[in-house]
């Protein structure tokens, strides 16, 4: 029964070790952003300069739901330099079957370390469009939903 309610694992907080220094999420950092099932969203990061050991790679990026239980991978085995210090990732959202607030988890490795550094990001709302709440995302929406979509081109 609890496989069924945990499908993708629970993913608890962590304190990082002493070398999990020198990596900021530098977007999103406002609480006011929303988003909706099939937005294109992005994250920034940065990391500092000078650093004798810097952040090789980011290991995972994921969304996760407020009860830390993961929603969607967004990528693994991310450049962590994309412009100079700095880094982005752009995806859709593709979370489903969810409403209220989630955050990015981004795993970054070091040189010659085991273990993962974790940041976290501030949280943002996941807002379904209402015939997503009542279905499976393959369902087809109801008749009044069909009447008042506005199509994307």
């Amino acid at each position: 029964m609890i496989e069924n309610m945990l499908p993708h694992g629970s993913n608890p907080p962590r304190v990082n070790p002493e070398y999990c220094v020198g990596f900021n999420i530098t977007f999103p950092v406002d609480y006011n952003l929303s988003y909706q099932w099939g937005d294109m969203a992005h994250i920034e990061w940065e990391v500092d300069t000078g650093m004798k050991e810097p952040p090789e790679i980011i290991t995972r990026i994921r969304i996760l739901d407020q009860w830390q239980l993961n929603l969607q991978v967004v990528g693994q085995n991310i450049s962590i330099h994309t412009h100079g210090n700095k880094g982005a990732a752009k995806f859709p959202i593709l979370a489903s079957d969810y409403m209220g607030p989630c955050h990015y988890r981004i795993m970054v490795a070091y040189p010659n370390q085991a273990i993962h550094c974790v940041y976290e990001s501030v949280p943002w709302a996941y807002v379904p469009r209402p015939f997503e709440l009542f279905g499976p995302v393959d369902t087809p929406a109801p008749p009044f939903a069909r009447a008042n979509a506005i199509l994307v081109k």
